[in-house]
């Protein structure tokens, strides 16, 4: 029974629900997470690399056993099983550039972190499994982890985005797109939930119509990247204003 609760591929638990008591103090211990990382960043400085590999594990280990359950449970499949989901992209990328210091990776998962991880978290997909299950768990430690892997880049390792890095993330988004449209098609399936918004997600609010949903969800992807590329620029410049060093 206990196994069933937390490893099972079935829902005998209570039912997730969003911004119910569960989301909201997952979210809540997602918040502290990056709020500790901003607070501590000097002291992080002085232990930089091993905070790096902790946070590296952290995310690999959620990641092996994502896919253990998908194996061990019975609920494999060619059409969500992949790791073709953005986020789950972005955690593996995530787990190179932490390791290997990587700036041009940062200039990219930057922004499907801060896009992606934060709709992801307001709006989850946990396959319907609420808490204690393993499938919630690793949904909010891997998002979670992610955005704090951003932020470890940004506060302590003081990386800062260029004026170009909108225009890798467009290519690299357009590239992903082409990559597991067909992929979708193959196998059925719904990778970067570019064939379908799920049941109640904040996608849903998109056309039923697959030509437009896609058109939809593109373009308001590039406009949220956009925004938050103009968003950190004018902030870099207030500063520099308030410096001086901008007239």
């Amino acid at each position: 029974m206990l196994s069933m609760l937390f490893w099972g591929n079935e829902n005998i638990g209570k039912q997730f629900q969003m911004f119910g008591n569960q989301h909201l103090i997952a979210l809540f211990l997602v918040c502290i997470g990056i709020g500790w990382i901003y607070r501590e960043r000097e002291w992080l400085k002085t232990r930089e690399k091993k905070v790096a590999r902790i946070l590296a594990s952290a995310l690999l280990l959620q990641q092996v056993l994502l896919y253990f359950w998908y194996l061990t449970s019975g609920a494999f499949s060619w059409g969500e099983s992949l790791p073709l989901y953005p986020c789950r992209l972005s955690i593996l990328l995530a787990i190179i550039m932490l390791l290997r210091d990587s700036d041009k990776i940062y200039q990219v998962v930057f922004y499907w972190a801060t896009a992606g991880a934060t709709v992801a978290l307001l709006s989850p997909d946990t396959s319907g499994f609420g808490f204690p299950h393993f499938m919630f768990i690793q949904y909010f430690i891997g998002h979670g982890g992610l955005l704090m892997a951003i932020g470890f880049m940004a506060w302590v390792r003081e990386h800062r985005i260029s004026k170009d890095a909108i225009h890798s993330v467009y290519k690299w988004s357009l590239g992903y797109v082409a990559l597991v449209l067909p992929v979708n098609w193959i196998t059925g399936g719904n990778y970067g939930y570019l064939s379908r918004p799920i049941a109640g997600n904040i996608l849903a609010v998109f056309p039923k119509s697959p030509f437009l949903y896609l058109l939809f969800l593109v373009g308001g992807m590039f406009v949220l990247f956009g925004l938050i590329h103009i968003g950190i620029l004018r902030r870099r410049e207030l500063i520099w204003i308030k410096e001086g060093k901008l007239s």
